[in-house]
């Protein structure tokens, strides 16, 4: 199953990836920076949460078709500016990693869940074999995180 995203979530993500906070992509201002965080935001945002276009616009308090114009112009600008492309990447790989933490985390969690639906308690071994999944799952997290750093640091 693919876990999606919430929109503050993405918006956590898109907004640094231009020097902006949060509270400036969803802003009344108009400039360049705050207007190419906004067309990126409402591009990911559609991709990588279970979200219509009705509820960005109402995240960013604006309406339906201010979002749709700015979905065809995220993928317009994709194809046309090296640049946006190469930061929308950017971000799409910090999502794409939160999504595959999420997707993770759930398949511990099930797994979990799974032993204690199964009625009686779980066994000794069983118990075992849940903690040292988690641990394996926390430990991948820590070894990707620290090769992220030292792969862009």
């Amino acid at each position: 199953m693919n876990a999606f995203l919430t929109m503050t979530e993405v918006l956590d993500v898109v907004a640094p990836a231009f020097e902006l906070t949060p509270q400036d992509v969803r802003s009344r201002r108009q400039n360049l920076a705050i207007a190419a965080a906004r067309t990126a935001f409402c591009g990911l945002a559609a991709e990588f949460t279970s979200r219509c276009d009705s509820e960005i616009a109402r995240l960013l308090d604006r309406d339906l078709a201010t979002v749709v114009a700015a979905r065809k112009r995220h993928a317009r600008t994709l194809k046309l500016d090296p640049t946006y492309q190469a930061r929308v990447w950017e971000i799409r790989l910090r999502l794409g990693d939160m999504r595959e933490d999420l997707n993770s985390e759930n398949d511990a969690l099930r797994a979990a869940r799974r032993f204690v639906a199964a009625g009686p308690s779980p066994s000794f071994e069983e118990l075992r074999a849940i903690c040292s999944r988690l641990i394996h799952v926390e430990t991948a997290f820590q070894e990707l995180a620290f090769f992220q750093e030292s792969t862009h640091g």
